[in-house]
């Protein structure tokens, strides 16, 4: 099996929530969605001071517009007039949510550190780091 065919075979088994389909938008913007809820659990990690968070939006948080404009769509349509838009505002709502918790699980081991005086230097102690938050 050459790669591309293994692609479309993982992309066919992959399991997806009921509001989307592959033969419309909404699998675009599911997977917009995914790769916003990458970038800012990369931000999470890689960020430790309060002020890091200060605007939600640009920092741990994704709003319904940036997943549209990711997913070459119009907001509305993504939001509030489609049959799926319920649907999609309750995942979006999910992932904010686990973000939220990551952010804070986050600020919480960089406090607890810096109490015990375990500096965040160095390449050993940000793997640790970094494999607390998972």
């Amino acid at each position: 099996m050459d790669y591309f065919e293994q692609k479309l075979t993982e992309q066919e088994s992959e399991k997806l929530p009921d509001w989307v389909s592959t033969k419309n938008k909404t699998y675009d913007a599911y997977h917009a969605l995914l790769r916003l809820k990458s970038k800012r659990l990369e931000f999470i990690r890689t960020h430790d001071k309060k002020t890091d968070f200060k605007t939600a939006s640009d920092s741990y948080q994704i709003r319904g517009a940036q997943v549209a404009r990711e997913a070459d769509m119009s907001n509305v349509t993504l939001t509030s007039s489609s049959k799926y838009s319920e649907k999609f505002n309750a995942e979006l709502d999910r992932v904010n949510k686990f973000l939220l918790e990551k952010k804070e699980q986050h600020l919480e081991n960089v406090e607890k550190k810096k109490k015990n005086n375990y500096p965040l230097t160095g390449c050993v102690n940000l793997l640790e780091h970094v494999n607390t938050m998972f």
